[in-house]
């Protein structure tokens, strides 16, 4: 099937980006029916969608299992890495439930996936904490909150706003959580994980590197007037 309709690049980031778009329940019934080629409303839409709401959790104890094994996979392989960070990694709904539903050693595992294949900061500071974490959250999930806030709180305004909008999330699950949870008003951890993606196998001398657009390629240039590409996260 994908070697007979999905030929194109183009065509297979947009069936992925189409099924991610099922899972967050953009075609249903209440919602308002987009072109997302064109970023439009479609207006006169007076046919019926019958398609089945996908929430993260059907109840207090029934998570969606299909939405937590696929939906990172779609936005990853669409190419969102915004909807990706605000869907996914940095949603605390998310990570909560897929440490909770599935395990701290599952989500990680996807983390390195995607982190071989996208290079992000915010989602390497994501990955690192959980990292650190791993013991802490494996025995409680519920204290994921509170590391969260403890190890972002002093280094949150160095990235983007998926960071800030991840230790905000976490603040309001503690307020809202109907069982006592640790909240740290202050934080002593002020280090920022190491950064450090990978090392360029470059035998000749390089004069020149410069990175691509979205920073997943670098561009080497060599004394033997050379040109190499190099994938970063892999």
């Amino acid at each position: 099937m994908k070697q007979k309709y999905l030929k194109r690049v183009e065509d297979i980031r947009i069936a992925h980006r189409d099924i991610a778009n099922y899972f967050l329940e953009a075609f249903i019934e209440s919602k308002p029916l987009i072109d997302m080629n064109r970023n439009v409303q479609i207006r006169g839409d007076n046919g019926r969608r019958f398609i089945l709401q996908q929430p993260l959790l059907y109840s207090e104890v029934a998570y969606n299992y299909r939405r937590l094994s696929e939906l990172w996979y779609q936005l990853m392989h669409s190419g969102d890495i915004d909807r990706l960070k605000e869907y996914t990694l940095c949603c605390f709904e998310y990570l909560l439930s897929k440490i909770h539903g599935l395990s701290i050693e599952q989500l990680l595992w996807e983390f390195d996936i995607i982190c071989s294949n996208i290079l992000d900061a915010d989602i390497l500071l994501v990955q690192a904490t959980l990292k650190t974490i791993t013991n802490i959250i494996s025995s409680n999930p519920m204290l994921l909150a509170g590391e969260i806030i403890l190890r972002l709180k002093n280094i949150k305004s160095r990235y983007n706003e998926h960071i800030e909008s991840l230790y905000v999330q976490a603040h309001e699950w503690c307020e809202s959580c109907n069982t006592p949870v640790f909240v740290p008003l202050s934080s002593w951890i002020s280090t920022i994980p190491p950064m450090t993606i990978t090392i360029l196998p470059c035998n000749d001398c390089v004069y020149k590197i410069t990175p691509t657009t979205f920073n997943q390629h670098v561009f080497c240039a060599t004394r033997q007037n050379e040109i190499a590409m190099y994938h970063i996260p892999s």
